[in-house]
């Protein structure tokens, strides 16, 4: 019987420390990614938000010089006069542009919280009627001078800037303001203010996807709790198997694991260096050239994301790892000794 408990003791043993070790080392992870928070303070400290504008004209710029297509395009944004540089510098601001990310992440952090059935958001583009037509007045205007010139015959017929085919002459972003304005009670104008609003409603999003997300999520965050509930009925459940004194069994489980930590700790004290040294540079690999300017935010967002992992995981190693001494104090004191498990079998007097 004893040797059957020996052998359930010792693969009990081994079990719980190939589960606790990595449950732990993965708190730290799991404890980080599910804080929006912590997440929305990453991409703040990358300083993406203030230089967003210049990062676009610098994306396009790039794709100019590959794609010819891009290159008017290109042109008129490095031109700061031009009515879509314009346009690009009134809307990115960095107010605007944080509010926006943060209002996706929020929304998106509810939807996997199970808060709600999809991510739901609305950003709106313009603020009033006044920016509205700003908005579209540049937008039709570029319709239009990409058209083709109106034929006689169709300058006859009764169009506007909103449904013509063609382009008539003399157009310019005035006319197209001018007219925005005298027609703003036009059903056309007001389906304009629902589409300068960017929303949630285009997402689809699977039923049993949301399920499977908002499932995970919960078992991330009741993580913490799991573990140390795992780590106290482990402990227990091996002390209570192994047919030798409790106290010896503490001492040796405790004493196992806090080596396991120790050990861990080391590995991801002197590896915390590698995110950056390895990862980073095979992650900015795969990065399309016209993208090369966004490589030093996305480098500072994913540094900034392993700085916080590796120390909140060091923090739970550090404070199971003071959990074992405190087991491991506790079976040297006097009052807290076991009785043992194994009867002394009394000896047989020797023959003389």
């Amino acid at each position: 019987m004893n040797v059957l408990r020996w052998i359930l003791g010792t693969l009990l043993c081994i079990i719980f420390l190939l589960i606790i070790i990595p449950g732990i080392t993965m708190l730290g992870t799991t404890t980080v990614v599910t804080d929006r928070g912590i997440v929305m303070q990453w991409v703040r400290d990358s300083e993406i938000y203030v230089n967003v504008d210049p990062l676009i004209r610098e994306a396009v710029a790039a794709q100019g010089k590959e794609s010819p297509g891009f290159a008017e395009l290109s042109a008129r944004l490095q031109n700061k006069n031009d009515d879509l540089s314009l346009l690009l510098s009134s809307k990115l601001t960095p107010s605007f542009v944080q509010e926006s990310a943060e209002t996706i992440i929020i929304a998106t952090y509810d939807w996997i919280d199970g808060k709600t059935s999809k991510p739901q958001f609305s950003i709106a583009l313009a603020g009033d009627e006044e920016e509205v037509v700003d908005l579209f007045s540049i937008l039709f205007t570029e319709r239009l001078l990409n058209l083709p010139p109106c034929s006689p015959a169709e300058l006859q017929q009764e169009s506007t800037p909103f449904s013509i085919q063609c382009r008539p002459p003399g157009v310019t972003k005035d006319y197209v303001k001018t007219y925005l304005l005298e027609n703003k009670e036009r059903p056309e104008f007001q389906q304009l203010l629902t589409r300068s609003t960017f929303n949630s409603d285009v997402l689809e999003v699977d039923p049993q996807l949301s399920r499977n997300v908002q499932t995970t999520y919960r078992v991330l965050t009741f993580l913490p709790l799991g573990i140390f509930l795992l780590t106290v009925l482990g402990i227990l459940a091996i002390v209570m198997i192994f047919p030798t004194r409790k106290v010896k069994t503490l001492r040796f489980v405790s004493i196992s694991m806090l080596a396991f930590l120790i050990i861990s700790y080391g590995v991801i004290f002197f590896g915390r260096d590698w995110i950056e040294t390895v990862a980073m540079p095979f992650i900015t690999a795969k990065f399309p050239p016209q993208m090369a300017s966004f490589i030093p935010y996305v480098t500072s967002i994913i540094l900034s994301a392993g700085k916080s992992i590796f120390e909140r995981t060091q923090f739970y190693l550090l404070a199971y790892a003071a959990l074992m001494v405190l087991l491991l104090g506790v079976s040297f004191i006097p009052s807290f000794q076991f009785r043992d498990t194994v009867k002394e079998i009394p000896k047989k007097p020797q023959k003389k």
